[in-house]
């Protein structure tokens, strides 16, 4: 058979032969297929907008692909989110300090649902007891501040200002003794959210009166505890020595243009053990050099040498001689010569 020209214009060997009709009949083929594909793109798009758009707070569990985990109450959520649990959170006690602030408890906080937790309720109740002693009690609003926790423990240190705490534990008490126990009474406002496992400082927005508890007995019975635990302390280490005197005040005292009762002397003594970095209270009658009895004094923690010394001291923190005196201290002493004020 001859070879086909170099110029030859008909079909090439083993190709068939296109006509102008065949060729159209194709173009309208591919197109309506091409119409077939986008229509059933179309559709299937529709159909998961429909079903999990993503702007809604469930598409990133619902999304193919999504690694997730069991939530809380049957509830699906994902590794970067938290639903809400039934559940109370579990907080365990690791520090309480006094400070200007109120008296703050370090703790861990932890949800025991596998799925998280968050806590936005506006009256979030907390009580904090130690065996029959109230330490604090107080309402956290948590409405527009929720607290997301997963399956660590978070840090968290919450803060009871002035009147919503009525114990103030020496510094040599384990704070893990204490007992904690929390009360969502409020109506939730997050149902879900990001997880965020950072330390938080959350501080109570008022304080909470636990049924059956009175609150002025607990504060009395708070300031009864710190003297008993002082006692043996400043009995050991300061005795014969000097102080300074920053209070002396007794229930039902009128003073400073107001009347004193339990809680506002507890008040009163945290302030200075914040201040100045911790304080002593003694119960009048317990020491010889003390005349007057019934009376809760508040002393500063460092002892001096002699009068003059704590006198200074008295001058270099701005007291005048009706809030800061040299007091020597002793049970056996009288007290005569006890008692130096500033000039």
């Amino acid at each position: 058979m001859d070879p086909v020209p170099a110029h030859h214009s008909g079909p090439v060997r083993g190709e068939w032969p296109v006509t102008d009709r065949d060729d159209a009949m194709r173009r309208r083929l591919i197109v309506v297929a091409s119409v077939m594909v986008v229509a059933v793109a179309v559709a299937a798009g529709g159909w998961w907008l429909v079903t999990a758009p993503p702007w809604r707070s469930d598409a990133v569990a619902s999304a193919p692909g999504a690694d997730s985990v069991g939530g809380a109450d049957g509830q699906e959520v994902t590794a970067s989110t938290v639903g809400t649990c039934s559940a109370e959170p579990v907080i365990t006690p690791m520090t309480i300090t006094p400070g200007g602030d109120g008296l703050t408890l370090g703790a861990t906080i932890f949800t025991p649902c596998s799925g998280g937790d968050i806590l936005s309720s506006n009256q979030t109740g907390v009580v904090v007891t130690m065996g029959s002693r109230l330490i604090a009690a107080a309402s956290f609003d948590l409405s527009t501040n929720p607290v997301a926790l997963n399956g660590d423990p978070r840090r968290t240190d919450l803060v009871f200002p002035p009147g919503s705490y009525f114990d103030v534990p020496s510094t040599d008490v384990d704070a893990q003794s204490f007992d904690v126990t929390v009360t969502q009474s409020g109506p939730r406002t997050t149902t879900q959210m990001n997880v965020d496992t950072g330390g938080i400082r959350l501080t109570a927005a008022s304080p909470l009166e636990p049924s059956g508890v009175d609150t002025e007995s607990a504060a009395s019975a708070g300031l009864l505890d710190r003297v008993t635990a002082d006692r043996d302390v400043v009995a050991s280490q300061v005795e014969g020595r000097w102080v300074a005197q920053l209070s002396s005040k007794r229930v039902g005292l009128v003073a400073e243009g107001r009347t004193w009762d339990s809680r506002s002397i507890l008040e009163e003594f945290s302030s200075f053990a914040a201040r100045f970095d911790g304080a002593r209270l003694l119960q009048s009658d317990d020491w010889s050099v003390f005349t007057s009895p019934g009376f809760l004094v508040t002393i500063t923690a460092q002892s001096f040498i002699d009068a003059p010394t704590a006198v200074g001291w008295c001058r270099s923190q701005g007291f005048d001689r009706d809030h800061c005196l040299a007091k020597r201290i002793s049970r056996t002493a009288s007290p005569e010569g006890t008692t130096v004020y500033i000039d």
